[in-house]
């Protein structure tokens, strides 16, 4: 069977939005919850900052800040939202995927092939239907060697949109590994 690279994607969103309704509904009538433990942490440090407080009030919060605020909406919306924006990330990786073999040449029954493996796999679509933020860092990596991208201000002066994407890498995945190395040596 032919798939196309649009039909993959929107089949993949449509199959992560149904786990994530599921999710809600196991959360609710099961003793076995669906939702990642850190999610709710993020989903509580969230609170926090909507409501004008720090996100390090939350005891066990050692996370970037800048998770705390991506889920604002969270109390906005819905509590689904930080969900649906890591799925959207898991989605960007197989985008990533299909672009990086259609610029080497992969025939494209090949590069289907390997975008469904990405989108279809069950430890990807679950991680990130459940509300774990690895598949966002993943959909990170791929930008983090592109050369500067730029694009004309309002001012117009020309600014560089790859730098400030990978000063939001550093502060999401490396943050946390300074804050959490300090973290355990005050209380050691």
């Amino acid at each position: 069977m032919d798939f196309s690279f649009r039909s993959l994607l929107i089949i993949a969103a449509l199959f992560r939005l149904i786990l994530i309704i599921y999710g809600e509904w196991q959360d609710a009538h099961m003793e076995v919850r669906y939702t990642d433990i850190d999610y709710i942490v993020f989903s509580d440090a969230a609170s926090l900052v909507a409501s004008g407080k720090s996100h390090f009030e939350r005891s066990t919060y050692r996370y970037s800040p800048l998770l705390a605020y991506l889920l604002v909406p969270n109390f906005i919306i819905h509590r689904s939202w930080g969900k649906l924006l890591v799925s959207a990330a898991d989605l960007l990786v197989g985008f990533f995927v299909h672009c990086i073999l259609k610029k080497r040449k992969v025939p494209e029954d090949l590069n289907s092939y390997c975008v469904a493996a990405w989108l279809f796999n069950p430890f990807t679509f679950t991680i990130g239907t459940c509300g774990n933020f690895g598949g966002a860092v993943d959909s990170c990596l791929p930008l983090w060697k592109r050369p500067p991208v730029l694009f004309l201000c309002a001012d117009g002066s020309f600014c560089g949109i790859q730098q400030g994407h990978n000063s939001t890498v550093l502060c999401v995945v490396l943050l946390p590994v300074a804050c959490n190395s300090a973290l355990e040596q005050y209380e050691n």
